[in-house]
Order: C-alpha cells, then structure tokens, then sequence
C-alpha cells in the first residue's frame, strides 16, 4: 500500500486539474494514481472569443508594422525619384495621406485585440511573472508606437502644407526649402524607421508571449496525464 498521497491543483486558466500522487512501494519513481479534470462549463466560448481578440491583435499588428515599413521604404523612396523637386513632396504626401485611415484602423483593431488578450488571460497574468513583465513591457512599446505614428502624421501635415517648396525627397530638405519643412522632413527622417522597429519589437515579444503559453501548458499536461498505477 502507497505509505503516503498528496493532493496537487493547478489552475491553467480555464480550468482547475487537479490530480494525487503517491510513491509507489515499486520504486523511488513518483506516481499519479488518480486525474479529475474540472473545465470551466464555458471553455468553448472563452476559446472563440480568444481566436478573435487573437486574430485582431495580430492582423492590426501586422498592418501597422507593414504599412509603416513599406511607407519608409517603398513610397518614400519611389517619391524621390521624380524629376519635379515639388512633386516628390506632393505624391509623398497623397500616398501617406490614403494610408492613414487605414492605419488609423490598424492600431484599433489591435489595440481592441489586446485588451482582449488580457481580459482573456487574466487568471494567467496573476501567477506568472514573466506573463506580467511581457504585457508591461508590451503595453508601454504600444504607447510609444502610437505617439510616435501621431507624431509623425503632425509632421507629415507640414509637409504638405510647404510642398510647393520643393525638396530632394520626402524626408530630405532642399536648398530652398524654408525653417519649418526642414525641420519636419529632418525629424521624419528618423521617425519613419521608429515606427517599424517598435512595432517590430512589438511583434517580437508577441511571439515570446506565445512560448509562455505553450511551456506553460506543456507543464500542466506534464502533470495531468492519463492515470498511472505503479508496477505490481
């Protein structure tokens, strides 16, 4: 007969699996002899409902990251090789001006993913660390992301307001271009690479926050599998 049993729960966020080991008088190996698994009577709708704050998250994520990117490399880049100094500035400024209300729509559908994610995962939030130090530092990258794309269509407002000045590119200034158009383009020069990167780095940590999950998981199944008996 086991000589003595201890009884373990684990809460995984859905759930509560609780199970009891003893040792087996076999050997020093530990054994699970019996498994209750108690679900939350609404884990299916919990798990759409995560798939869709999911899907919203990281599609509005990825819109932001690629706009962003394609606007500092391809549109801006293709607006400096035209010949009229006063139209690299003009076509520069139309093409960002059609992509802002899309990428207006891009950080709400992310920003309501993530809220999502942490409504959904607030149980998770509560036991691990590194779950909280994730979202800390995800929600502060996002904030800066945001200031720093509001920022930068401020500046892109300048821009067009003197677009008739003329200029080598987007974000180079010309010889006869005035104080403020200077100082916009300078600034945008530096803050179109900002917004890839930390929204880059956003993703990043996105996916660092999904290898949470899955250890964490993987360490739950470790401990409630199937029922075991110990060698006769």
């Amino acid at each position: 007969m086991p000589a003595a049993a201890d009884a373990v729960g684990v809460w995984d966020g859905e759930g509560l699996l609780a199970g009891s080991w003893t040792w087996s008088p076999a050997g020093p190996e530990l054994a699970m002899h019996s498994r209750q698994v108690a679900f939350s009577p609404r884990k299916d709708v919990m798990s759409s409902s995560n798939l869709a704050v999911r899907s919203m998250h990281d599609l509005g994520l990825a819109a932001w990251f690629g706009g962003s990117l394609m606007g500092a490399t391809g549109l801006n880049g293709a607006t400096s090789q035209a010949v009229d100094p006063r139209e690299r500035l003009s076509l520069s400024s139309i093409g960002w001006k059609l992509w802002t209300p899309w990428q207006i729509g891009a950080i709400g559908v992310h920003a309501i993913g993530g809220v999502g994610l942490f409504a959904g995962n607030r149980h998770r939030l509560m036991v691990q660390e590194q779950a909280r130090t994730n979202s800390a530092v995800k929600t502060v990258l996002t904030v800066a992301a945001a200031g720093v794309t509001a920022y930068s269509g401020m500046l892109g407002r300048t821009v067009e307001q003197h677009q008739e000045e003329g200029a080598l590119g987007a974000t180079e200034p010309g010889v006869a271009g005035s104080d403020s158009l200077s100082s916009a383009q300078r600034q945008l020069k530096l803050l179109q690479w900002a917004v890839p990167v930390l929204t880059g780095a956003l993703i990043i940590l996105g996916a660092q926050q999904g290898e949470q999950q899955r250890s964490s998981g993987a360490s739950v199944d470790a401990r409630t599998v199937d029922p075991v008996t110990a060698d006769d």
